[in-house]
């Protein structure tokens, strides 16, 4: 349209105005012209009234610029008509506001470049509302971005109009959908335009159709990236898609590289699209589809394979077809655009090209002669005839349903076209490789069905190593997939979203992995029935060794997984789905993390029913709660009400293969009849004998175990279980809300303690519990456990928490408890690879809840990794008064290592722990303060910190004194402590005040301590504002002129000898010492509020009876007098 005759031009230079201009060039400037700033120019347009220095507009106003622009403030609303003229200058919102907002008239931008333009809302750049109209003509678009839709434009409203021509838009974001560009509402036209390098946080890596009408022809989309749909999404809007050439955009979440129809209607037309390798080209189904190219067939009837493109030229950017392209002279003639995206007539040679440029060198692709087509009817050409019911090389048009029969082995030397109808493929014992190079089949709607087949070696870059189905009912008999992978989910079998159906019979999954979720098999959606099979050996690096149920419904019955492993869920994870899990066996899979060597669920729902689920040893059988637990048989307890012992299971036999039961096994006759299955995995009837037999297998031979009698004892297991359920278990009764445990009794373990998820205190009373050197002794999995006065010792896992593991927001508090002897090794993964081996006696993992260490003993314990005593990873951890007595981590902190949430150490002592790195303590993320600590003859044999290692997160160390083995002559802080106060340090990089010999005394008290000698340069020197009440054996602070730096403080207290006192008189001064840990509590024979330690020596200031009233880091309550010594007169 012509350009429309201004009356009034402002020449804008940041701040200049011209006269009259009769044309659309730009006028001289006048002489000395006065100031008209880009602000007042639009406010002078849009009101037709003089602005400051600008006259007033006109109904139709144009703006010249002959200079950049860097917003400082948003510009004002656009509700004139102007015409911005950019003379290839740039406006810019400097990453602060959206540069335009057009309400009710027309705005029209030309040569002109827009960027890093930024709003919280929809288009970083551009907004069009209401009746606005936006004009966009040879435009740059970068760097601009969104918080929602949008990088650059947004439309709003139903009478909002967008018309884009020969525009470029790259390097623009949106933080959900619409990379550059989200159409809600109106009408847009896009044309001979350029999309590279957008980017949208969910869907639409460069454009959205969310509602109204688009046509976009002309144009090419490529490097563009999404979650889903990295070209173009149609999620409401009627859209025509024609002569588009879309070319390496990345789905990242596997979902169509090109193109997306959510909802909507979508035509697309005479255009290429050729995706990154990962995703389908387009997916969700379009309504119209003609003379179309696509690589994998997913957007046309017939699948392209290499559109031989050049590389890309021009700008806006387009892709030239070489000589041989399959799109030259191939688009359907009846769509034909009379002009390219760079304005050259169409057609040219022999017919139409397809995608956005028209070639007027390239040679269409030859035909082979009729001597030389193909005669056989290959595989591809098979599928093919079958999807279009046409004839295609030597086959038969298709039908209705076609039946494929192999009759001959298979190895792929290119991708199969996709299945998108009717088809089942009679393996007849062949094998199908993929060449671990692809993917073997493909399927988007229709009906697909395999029997007796093998599929191998198929390989994806993103989901489904061997099969990858969408919107499609997928049916799997007889089948064995083996040594397949994929970089994403589903080693061998992989759904995407869209009414997916999978049914899985009587196939077995071998050795197969993946690079997320699900080692065989992600059942991402819909709904998937597996019965009848076994997964052996498959890996996911993630989740799920086996199977990942993630949304939908998962029903899995009558199959045996064993060997399997995982991040999380060695053979099973439920990340989201209903599933239903009757009649498993899982046997030796293993859970890399420790969560859930059989099952674990992080959401979704979980029923288990009458299956065995026995680990190996690594981690708890089933993690993440249950939601149905009924007629199970779990070796550790994890998965059924009680732990179950060894199921006695024979060698694997069968194929697909399962575990037999062997006489005398606790699975015979055992299991829930209400949900017991007519057939078992290997198709006998069931039940045979008394009753139904747990897990996959009904043995007809397998006697059962003996009857057990009923325990009367109630054993410390049980204890656990029935503080766990508040139900009564063997001889214990029914648990409370809060469950004490009182031991009379050294206690060695012959097999796990259940997880701990109730709220449970145990008073050891002075005993002991022993892994025996086989066993972890506690998993806190939920809730909260205290321990008080118990030694805990010889406890042995893999992964983290020798005797030990928190996880998740559980919560533990050790109060005066001995932790001696316990360790903890890593996992082997195979191939080199390792991994754990965090926490000799304490370890978290996926932590976020709180720990609590106070007035207790760490001594040789030993990781074989980090954290020779205590290993922490998240959440918030405070120690106090304890000791670390020769711990040993053979890679990171010999006593302690956190990598990550926020731990205090106070009043502690660490004398001769050692590691690699770190000898007494080390920090990589996180946060630590240290206050009042002895560091003692602590060694790192790499170098990096004697006594402390900080590579990266915060590190405070206040009032502590530092020295490390004077022989190592090593740095005893190693990095950068970020905050140092009041410390001594014998080399000077831990503190300030250095010295040869700190002048300590022999190591006394319990947990152990050094106190200062006469002369010290300790005393009285730390600082004074990080002071802390008490040292770590309780005596208050400070004694003397100053706080004494380290965590014992020297000298007693200054006490007077009292008058005698009659009973229930306050004593002005009274010195008690306790003689074993007592009851702190809120009054006379009070409630218990918490612990005070063997030999704490505390001020007296009341006594009642047989009770004195003291402080104990910092609160008040009372101790017993019969456990004291006192000093002064007392009463």
């Amino acid at each position: 349209s012509p350009t429309p005759r201004p009356t009034r031009c402002l020449y804008v230079s940041g701040a200049r105005r011209c006269v009259n201009a009769p044309a659309a060039s730009p006028p001289e400037a006048t002489a000395e012209p006065e100031l008209c700033t880009f602000v007042d120019a639009i406010l002078a347009a849009n009101s037709n009234q003089a602005v400051g220095a600008c006259p007033p507009g006109t109904s139709h106003d144009i703006i010249y610029l002959v200079e950049d622009i860097t917003l400082s403030a948003p510009l004002p609303l656009i509700n004139g008509a102007i015409t911005v003229e950019g003379n290839g200058h740039t406006i810019s919102g400097d990453d602060r506001f959206r540069v335009f907002v057009v309400s009710g008239s027309t705005l029209t931008l030309r040569n002109l470049t827009l960027t890093r333009g930024r709003s919280t809302e929809d288009g970083g750049a551009i907004m069009v509302q209401d009746s606005g109209q936006l004009v966009v003509e040879n435009v740059t678009f970068h760097n601009n971005s969104s918080e929602r839709g949008g990088g650059a434009l947004a439309t709003r409203g139903g009478d909002a109009k967008m018309s884009i021509s020969n525009s470029v838009f790259h390097d623009n974001s949106a933080g959900a959908g619409g990379g550059a560009i989200i159409v809600n509402g109106g009408e847009a036209a896009i044309s001979g335009s350029e999309f590279r390098d957008n980017e949208a946080a969910y869907h639409a890596g460069a454009l959205e159709g969310l509602s109204g009408t688009v046509d976009v022809r002309n144009s090419t989309f490529h490097g563009n990236e999404a979650p889903t749909a990295a070209g173009i999404l149609v999620s409401g809007a009627t859209m025509t898609m024609t002569h588009l050439t879309l070319v390496d955009n990345l789905a990242g979440g596997g979902e169509a590289d090109g193109i997306f129809k959510r909802g909507g209607f979508a035509r697309l037309r005479n255009s290429i699209v050729v995706g990154s390798g990962g995703a389908f080209n387009c997916t969700g189904g379009l309504d119209e589809s003609r003379g179309n190219f696509s690589a994998d067939g997913s957007c046309s009837p017939l699948p392209g394979g290499d559109p031989l493109l050049a590389a890309v030229a021009g700008s806006p950017g387009y892709f030239p077809l070489l000589d041989g392209s399959p799109a030259v002279d191939a688009a359907d003639p009846d769509l034909c655009l009379e002009t390219d995206q760079v304005g050259k007539a169409r057609p040219l040679g022999g017919g139409c090209d397809i995608g956005a440029f028209e070639s007027a060198t390239a040679a269409p692709a030859e035909v082979a002669p009729a001597s030389q087509q193909q005669v056989g009817c290959a595989l591809s050409d098979q599928i093919l005839a079958a999807n279009t019911n046409t004839a295609v090389g030597g086959c038969p048009a298709g039908t209705s349903h076609d039946i494929i029969s192999l009759t001959e082995d298979i190895t792929l030397s290119e991708p199969l076209p996709l299945i998108k109808g009717t088809i089942t493929i009679e393996g007849n014992g062949h094998t199908i490789s993929g060449s671990n190079r692809f993917p073997i089949f493909s399927i988007i709607g229709g009906k697909f069905t395999i029997r007796d087949l093998t599929l191998t070696a198929g390989y994806s870059e993103q989901d489904g190593g061997a099969i990858l189905a969408q919107g499609a009912e997928l049916i799997i008999e007889n089948a064995t997939f083996t040594n397949n992978r994929s970089e994403k989910g589903g080693g061998a079998i992989s759904t995407l979203p869209n009414n997916i159906s999978l049914t899985i019979s009587d196939s077995q999954f071998i050795g197969n992995s993946s690079g997320s979720g699900g080692g065989a098999v992600l059942a991402y959606t819909g709904t998937t029935t597996i019965t009848g099979s076994a997964f052996v050996d498959n890996e996911a690096e993630r989740f799920g060794g086996g199977v990942e149920a993630f949304v939908g419904t998962v029903r899995i019955s009558n199959s045996t997984f064993a060997g399997n492993r995982a991040g999380r869920a060695g053979a099973i994870m439920v990340s989201g789905a209903a599933t239903t899990l009757t009649h498993l066996t899982l046997v030796d899979n293993m859970s890399y993390s420790g969560e859930g060597d059989g099952i674990h669920k992080r959401s979704g729902v979980v029923y288990l029913r009458n299956s065995i689920v026995a680990g190996d040893g690594n981690g708890l059988e089933c993690t993440g709660g249950l939601d149905e637990s009924a007629g199970n048989l779990s070796e550790d307890g994890s998965c059924a009400l009680l732990p179950g012992g060894d199921p006695l299971l024979g060698d694997m036999t069968g194929s697909p293969g399962y575990f037999p039961l062997l006489d005398g096994s606790p699975a015979v006759d055992a299991a829930d009849s209400q949900f017991c299955l007519e057939l078992d995995q290997a198709g006998n009837a069931r039940p045979l004998g008394g009753g139904c037999d747990i897990g996959a297998f009904e043995s007809a031979t397998a006697g059962p175990a003996a009857p057990t009698p009923v325990p009367t004892e109630c054993t410390l297991s049980n204890q656990i279980l029935s503080a766990n359920t508040n139900t009564a278990v063997g001889g214990c009764p029914a648990g409370t809300s809060h469950d004490i445990i009182t031991l009379s009794e050294d206690v060695t373990l012959s097999e796990p303690l259940p997880a701990i998820n109730g709220t449970i205190t145990i008073e050891g009373n002075g005993h002991s519990i022993s892994g025996d050197n086989q066993f972890q002794i506690f998993v806190v999995a939920g809730r909260k456990l205290t321990i008080n006065n118990l030694t805990l010792t010889r406890g042995r896992a893999k992964g983290a928490g020798g005797a030990i593991v928190v996880r998740n927001n559980a919560e533990l508090v050790v109060n005066n408890s001995v932790f001696e002897g316990n360790s903890i090794g890593s996992v082997d993964i195979g191939e080199n690879r390792f991994t754990g081996g965090y926490g000799g006696a304490l370890g978290t993992q996926r932590f976020s809840g709180r720990i609590s260490v106070n007035d207790s003993v760490f001594k040789g314990n030993e990781a074989e990794f980090g954290g020779g005593a205590i290993y922490v990873n998240g959440g918030t951890a405070n120690i106090n008064g304890s000791a670390f007595i020769s711990n040993r981590g053979s890679g990171f902190g010999g006593a302690i290592e956190i990598t990550g949430g926020r731990m205090t150490i106070e009043n502690s002592t660490f004398q001769r722990n050692s590691s690699s790195n770190g000898g007494a303590i080390s920090i990589s993320r996180g946060a630590l303060t240290m206050t009042h600590l002895t560091l003692l003859a602590n060694s790192s044999s790499y170098g990096e910190g004697a006594a402390i290692r900080q590579w990266d997160g915060s590190a405070v160390l206040r009032n502590s004194v530092v020295v490390g083995r004077g022989r190592s002559r090593l740095q005893d802080c190693y990095g950068n402590v970020d905050v140092s106060r009041g410390n001594f340090s014998q080399d000077g990089t831990c503190g300030s005040l250095t010295a040869e010999d700190p002048m300590l005394g022999e190591m006394t008290g319990a947990p152990g301590y050094f106190p200062p000698l006469d002369g010290s340069p300790l005393v009285d020197a730390a600082d004074a504002a990080f002071c802390l009440a008490t040292d770590q054996a309780g005596k208050p602070r400070p004694i003397g002129g100053g706080c004494d730096i380290g965590a014992s403080e020297y000298g007693e207290a200054s006490t007077m000898q009292l008058a005698s006192v009659a009973a229930s008189a306050d004593p002005p001064t009274c010195r008690v010492t306790t003689t074993h840990v007592l009851n702190f509590r809120d009054g006379p024979a009070g409630n218990r509020i918490g612990l005070v330690p063997a030999n704490a020596t505390l001020t007296a200031s009341a006594r009642e009876s047989s009770w004195f009233k003291v402080d104990y880091r910092g609160v008040s309550g009372w101790i017993s007098a019969d456990y004291v010594t006192t000093a002064g007169v007392c009463g």
